[in-house]
């Protein structure tokens, strides 16, 4: 609890500043982006890109079925169409999440962790 806690205070923190998550994209040149796990964070993040010129394309989620969203949510098993790079929300799993999302595709995988500490 003590990462998810420093993560969540340091989006804080940014914001507070006028700063957002836009910006980490925008230095790597990712305007096409999936989520990972649409858990609290994944649904924040989404509404933080909302309005900016950074695109969520998908999410992608264990339980597709039991989760609402503006855009199409696909399981972990389906074909993960091209974007720039993938954002791993539940960042404490970002291992395994990794490894299995290595197997599917071959472009960047980041967690929000890193997206939020290294703007």
């Amino acid at each position: 609890f003590k990462r998810y806690f420093d993560v969540t205070n340091e989006w804080i923190r940014l914001k507070n500043e006028g700063r957002t998550l836009a910006e980490y994209f925008d230095k790597n040149g990712w305007q096409h982006i999936a989520v990972y796990g649409m858990g609290e964070l994944g649904n924040r993040l989404m509404e933080e890109l909302k309005d900016s010129n950074v695109v969520v394309e998908y999410a992608i989620d264990k339980h597709p079925d039991k989760v609402y969203s503006e855009v199409e949510v696909r399981g972990i098993g389906e074909e993960l169409p091209l974007v720039d790079v993938i954002v791993v929300t539940p960042f404490y799993a970002y291992d395994e999440v990794e490894e299995m999302l290595m197997d599917a595709v071959d472009y960047p995988i980041v967690s929000i962790e890193n997206v939020v500490f290294d703007i």
